[in-house]
């Protein structure tokens, strides 16, 4: 199979030190052919990766067994010089079985389109020292469950204020959480009317 990997060393490293890294886990790919690798250079992070600003890219082509890349990855994630690495199967993506697999093919062209800004950014001559705007992830960093919903709840409100009518934001009562409490509160208000000192004080001339 025809693997390309693109790998990330932690860019406070010197040159010659970031090659060592990059070399060592080399070794690791077992049984690979026709290797080739190129340095893409020093460059600056779009946003922080493990604390890290800047990262040494590499870009590795190579063929192996499916299993080859095995102990790379294992190594990879223990070694905290490593930032990240983006492992691209060339026929497993892009082959058959992925040309068929909607799920592969929407993975697969994620995967190739920061591949190839990756590459673009290093053959860009006009601003060599460009950053890469995607790194290896997303640009825009991943949200809690609560931060979605605090930015829900903010685009809601940025739309009524954009457009000056806040008697378009209403309740629904049809949701079952808003339901449940108009019930609880209907039944809340029945109960305390039926007791005899609520009662009385709806008599006439009764005073509470």
């Amino acid at each position: 199979m025809h693997y390309n990997i693109i790998l990330l060393v932690d860019g406070t490293l010197s040159l010659e030190q970031a090659n060592q890294v990059e070399q060592k886990h080399q070794k690791l790919l077992e049984k690979a052919t026709e290797f080739k690798s190129e340095y893409l250079g020093l460059k600056e992070l779009a946003y922080p990766i493990k604390k890290q600003l800047s990262a040494h890219y590499y870009r590795w082509s190579f063929h192996g067994e499916s299993n080859c890349t095995k102990e790379f990855k294992r190594a990879a994630n223990i070694n905290k010089q490593i930032i990240r690495e983006l492992i691209i199967n060339r026929e497993k993506d892009y082959g058959y079985l992925g040309s068929v697999n909607p799920k592969k093919q929407q993975l697969s062209l994620q995967k190739l389109t920061k591949y190839n800004e990756i590459i673009a950014s290093e053959n860009n001559p006009d601003n060599p020292d460009a950053p890469v705007t995607s790194g290896l992830a997303s640009v825009k960093p991943r949200l809690s469950r609560v931060e979605k919903q605090k930015e829900r709840e903010l685009e809601k409100w940025t739309v009524v204020h954009q457009s000056g009518n806040f008697d378009t934001v209403q309740i629904n009562p049809y949701r079952p959480r808003i339901k449940r409490f108009l019930q609880n509160n209907q039944q809340t208000s029945q109960a305390n009317n039926n007791q005899p000192r609520f009662q009385n004080q709806f008599k006439k001339g009764a005073k509470p």
